[in-house]
């Protein structure tokens, strides 16, 4: 009698338990999630465009942006909500990175092409300063995250990973205001 019960204890403990785990997303489910969120987010931009509420005064630009960043951080927040483990958080980070790094050329570029010729070098020299101090701060945050200076642990590479998120993404908001005073 005592064995059948902690058997079925134990087995209740495991799949309750078991059900809490983060699950492991596969690159087609990546990729299902991604395009969901970007159909959604490209359909209410185009009812912002065609039908915009009577308060509200955001141009098209601002509202393509607003459209290109909402895709990034829903995409990055249904993954995490799915893999929330230390990996999950890291690999969520850098893949938003990426698709902020795709925003800051794209809006790099726009001001580039809005610029007179005269001044179309200054920007040149600003981004490349940017990119240095980027890879600066990069190389300090990687240094303060060794363990003889953090201690240690896994939160170390989230702790890491957003730092390095957060540098890109600062700077396409950076570049876009640039955008708006024009």
């Amino acid at each position: 009698m005592k064995l059948p019960l902690l058997l079925a204890v134990g087995l209740f403990s495991f799949s309750t338990g078991m059900a809490q785990l983060p699950k492991q997303i596969n690159e087609q489910d990546l990729a299902r999630m991604k395009l969901k969120i970007h159909k959604a987010a490209d359909e209410q931009l185009k009812k912002w465009i065609a039908k915009p509420e009577k308060d509200d005064y955001e141009s098209k630009d601002f509202l393509e942006f607003k459209t290109d960043t909402t895709k990034i951080e829903q995409f990055m927040k249904q993954r995490l909500a799915i893999d929330y483990s230390t990996a999950g958080m890291v690999e969520a980070s850098y893949d938003a990175e990426k698709e902020y790094d795709l925003l800051l050329n794209k809006y790099y570029q726009q001001l580039l092409k809005t610029l007179e010729a005269k001044d179309k070098p200054l920007l040149v020299e600003v981004q490349k300063n940017w990119l240095k101090y980027r890879d600066s701060e990069r190389k300090m945050n990687g240094l303060l995250t060794e363990d003889k200076y953090s201690g240690g642990g896994t939160m170390q590479r989230i702790i890491y990973a957003s730092a390095y998120l957060e540098l890109t993404k600062k700077r396409v908001l950076e570049l876009r205001d640039y955008l708006s005073r024009i």
